[in-house]
C-alpha cells in the first residue's frame, strides 16, 4: 500500500513539474455615439449649412469587415471571414475561432449619416508549450474611400466624431525556444475629404501596440487609449461640393510558443511532494 502510494505521489509531481503556463495576446478597439455637425464659416453668405449624403454607386462596395485566426498545433488550422454589404449602412458581424485564436467583428449600420452608429473588433491568440496562434482583423464604412459621399454647402465645414478606445495586451512577451516575440495592437482611423482644390481635408489616426523587442526584458505588457476621435471637411468655396467620410478599425496580434518552464506554484507541489515521499520512505526503513 506504502509503495503504491509512494508512486502516486511521484506520478503527481511530475505532472505538476510538466504543467506548463498560458501564453495570451488580446486586442480590441471601437467606434461608438457616431456624431455630425455642421459649421457655418460665413453666416453672412445667406446660405444655410446642409448636407445630403449620396447613394451608394456601387451596389457591392458597402460596410465590410474582414478577420483571420490562425492556430499552429494540436493541428493547424486557418480560418477567415469575408463579409461585405451590397449597400452602406447595413449591419455586419461574425466570429471564428480555432480554439487558440479567435476574430470578431461587428458593425452596427446606420441608414442616415455615415452609415453605421458603432463599430468593433476583438480578437485574442493563446499558447502552450509547441502550439501558438496569430490574428488579424479590420472593419470598414464603406469598403471604397469614394462611397460614403455626400454634397456639402458653400462656406461650411462639416465634422464627423465618435467615441473611441484601443486595448491591447499580452501576458509572457517572449520564451526561450520562440521563434518571435508576442505582439498585439489596435488601430482606428477617421477621414473627412473633398473634391475641391484647396479645400480642408482631415484625418485622424490612433494607433497603440505593444510587441517584444529582440534582447529586452519580458514578461506582461499593455497599452489603452480612449477618447472623441473627429475628421472634418470644410468647403471654403461659394457653391456646394461634393465630399467623402470613411472609418476604419484594425487589430492584429499573436501569442509565441511556451517552452516548459514550470510555474511557482509547480515547484511547491513538486517540493511538497517529495517530502511526503521522503516521510514515508524514512518511516518504511524504521519498520
Amino acid at each position: 500500500m506504502k509503495s503504491v502510494t509512494m508512486h502516486v505521489l511521484a506520478a503527481a509531481c511530475l505532472s505538476a513539474l510538466a504543467a506548463p503556463a498560458m501564453a495570451d495576446a488580446y486586442s480590441t478597439v471601437s467606434f461608438g455615439n457616431v456624431t455630425i455637425t455642421l459649421t457655418d464659416l460665413n453666416s453672412g453668405d445667406g446660405i444655410a449649412p446642409s448636407i445630403t449624403f449620396l447613394p451608394n454607386a456601387n451596389q457591392y462596395e458597402g460596410n465590410h469587415i474582414y478577420g483571420e485566426a490562425e492556430s499552429w498545433a494540436p493541428r493547424d488550422t486557418y480560418l477567415t471571414m469575408d463579409h461585405t454589404s451590397k449597400v452602406i449602412g447595413k449591419s455586419l458581424s461574425d466570429t471564428i475561432d480555432t480554439g487558440t485564436a479567435a476574430s470578431s467583428a461587428s458593425i452596427v449600420g446606420s441608414s442616415s449619416g455615415a452609415g453605421f452608429s458603432s463599430m468593433s473588433l476583438s480578437a485574442s491568440a493563446a499558447s502552450g508549450v509547441d502550439a501558438h496562434g496569430r490574428y488579424f482583423g479590420y472593419a470598414t464604412v464603406p469598403f471604397t474611400v469614394d462611397n460614403t459621399s455626400f454634397i456639402l454647402s458653400a462656406n461650411t465645414m462639416v465634422s464627423f466624431s465618435a467615441k473611441a478606445a484601443i486595448n491591447t495586451d499580452f501576458t509572457v512577451g517572449y520564451t526561450a525556444g520562440a521563434l518571435e516575440g508576442e505582439m498585439a495592437y489596435g488601430r482606428l482611423t477617421l477621414y473627412a475629404g473633398g473634391s475641391n482644390a484647396g479645400d480642408a481635408t482631415d484625418m485622424e489616426e490612433q494607433v497603440q501596440s505593444v510587441y517584444y523587442l529582440d534582447g529586452g526584458p519580458s514578461g506582461a505588457q499593455s497599452a489603452q487609449w480612449n477618447g472623441t476621435m473627429t475628421a472634418s471637411y470644410s468647403n471654403l468655396g461659394s457653391t456646394s461640393a461634393t465630399g467623402q467620410f470613411y472609418a476604419e478599425a484594425e487589430v492584429g496580434g499573436r501569442s509565441v510558443v511556451l517552452a516548459a518552464v514550470p510555474e511557482p506554484s509547480s515547484y511547491a507541489m513538486l517540493l511538497g511532494g517529495l517530502a511526503v515521499m521522503g516521510a514515508l520512505a524514512r518511516r518504511r526503513k524504521a519498520s
